[in-house]
């Protein structure tokens, strides 16, 4: 792969989809390689879809690096592609938003030490309770994210993920019943 893409060669694959539980076949321009909670994922140009997309390397399978080379798109900025998001997905037509999350002191020194985006300030802080803004778009590892912070992070804007977080939880909970 990263021959593939430094050589500027087309890649063809086929791609398994835990969403869509089907496998395809991919034909791409790759562009880089991403690592994200120790997985590998590379970013490419799904030359069927015209659409950029990150496949995660190990549901890939017969690789092959052809022949065929591209060009690469002269106003392609790679350093800005996940500049909005935490996590790999790409959201070249998302405009960041305001989160707003309000956590335990205790997880706050653990979201100093280890921000969840660039973006990420302390608002304010308490004895009781720690706001904390982030500017990015919402993606699927956000969600999931905070999900896993349940016990002492809320999300107090926007409203939508908040009640997208709290609808999760009681099918979580069902789930216990």
């Amino acid at each position: 792969m990263l021959h593939a893409i430094k050589e500027r060669k087309i890649l063809q694959f086929q791609y398994e989809s835990y969403v869509q539980q089907n496998v395809t076949e991919i034909v791409g321009e790759p562009y880089i390689l991403k690592e994200f909670r120790y997985r590998w994922y590379i970013l490419l140009k799904n030359l069927k879809t015209s659409l950029i997309h990150t496949y995660a390397l190990e549901r890939i399978s017969n690789l092959m690096v052809t022949s065929q080379t591209f060009q690469y798109p002269t106003d392609l900025k790679t350093d800005a592609f996940f500049r909005n998001s935490y996590g790999i997905t790409y959201t070249p037509n998302d405009a960041p938003v305001s989160v707003v999350l309000s956590c335990s002191p205790v997880q706050a020194k653990y979201l100093e030490s280890l921000p969840l985006h660039h973006s990420q300030q302390i608002v304010s802080r308490s004895e009781e309770e720690v706001i904390v803004s982030l500017k990015l778009c919402i993606t699927h590892e956000l969600y999931m994210e905070l999900l896993s912070m349940c016990d002492c992070v809320s999300v107090v804007e926007p409203l939508s993920l908040r009640h997208d977080i709290q609808s999760a939880l009681e099918l979580g909970l069902s789930y216990y019943g």
